[in-house]
């Protein structure tokens, strides 16, 4: 990552925030955040916490109405990337792979998101090696933010995974992307200080390639600086994640079909059939 993409990136900028400061040695970083952005910190027992977290199958979510009937999702390390190749694979199997296996964990969907997708795919073979196979519960996925990062996408389909998604968030630019054997693709704008355009036809472009294979589409935000018909498109949530504000085309917001069979044949075993997905 260029310190140019780092300094627009969100989870930097929060860190910035609630982590260390050398120039105030008494601020100390906030429970949930490494001291330093730039330092791989390991959270051994996190998993263990979140797994114990309450299963919302069947829940009705009347704020996220997407997410009716699902059980819950989890991002795995959401402010950073635990495929850094400082981190062994022996860790990812104790923290992560045994967790999620876990009766607790297998509650839930954990969205394992990396900018690394080589290495999550050769993880995926060292399971394998070892009699292990990658956990049906952990969603593979990738981040994609223009053209030149789309080899990620083809990288994420050597994962070994039952599901696969792309985080095409912030979205820098128009991009073509192999979507075969991709469940999900969300899809976002840039927010807070520096960001750069988000042009909804991007986003119109994106959704026609998801329709030709299947995959479900998901505008997660606008971000602080869409246009549309070229022209600036304003709105009162910061991020752009108020859909209410959207043009009514673009809201969208579909989740994965497999995500609701899960779910169900985890209350019905022996009959694992697929919950209607509802369409937004």
């Amino acid at each position: 990552m260029t310190l140019k993409e780092r300094m627009v990136c969100y989870a930097h900028q929060l860190h910035l925030r609630y982590s260390d400061d050398i120039n105030r040695p008494s601020k100390k970083s906030n429970s949930g955040y490494a001291p330093q952005f730039e330092k791989v910190t390991k959270f051994p027992g996190r998993m263990v916490q979140a797994a114990a977290w309450p299963d919302l199958f069947g829940t009705i979510r009347r704020t996220k109405p997407w997410l009716d009937f699902l059980p819950r999702l989890i991002f795995v390390s959401d402010m950073g990337d635990s495929f850094s190749p400082e981190v062994d694979f022996e860790y990812f199997e104790s923290e992560v792979i045994e967790k999620v296996t876990s009766p607790a964990g297998v509650r839930h969907l954990w969205l394992w998101l990396t900018k690394h997708p080589k290495r999550m795919a050769k993880f995926g073979r060292w399971l394998k090696d070892r009699g292990r196979d990658w956990p049906e519960n952990v969603v593979a996925m990738t981040t994609v933010t223009s053209q030149r990062s789309a080899w990620r996408a083809e990288a994420l389909q050597e994962v070994p995974s039952r599901f696969k998604g792309l985080s095409v968030e912030p979205l820098w630019a128009s991009v073509e992307l192999p979507l075969t054997g991709v469940d999900w693709c969300i899809v976002g704008g840039q927010s807070g200080v520096g960001s750069k355009t988000f042009s909804l036809a991007w986003a119109q472009d994106l959704r026609e390639q998801c329709l030709k294979t299947g995959t479900s589409f998901f505008l997660k935000q606008l971000g602080s600086n869409a246009c549309w018909n070229s022209r600036p498109l304003k709105t009162h949530d910061g991020h752009g994640g108020d859909w209410n504000e959207w043009p009514p085309e673009f809201r969208i917001r579909e989740m994965p079909a497999g995500f609701y069979e899960y779910g169900t044949s985890l209350v019905f075993p022996t009959h694992p059939t697929a919950a209607a997905a509802p369409t937004l």
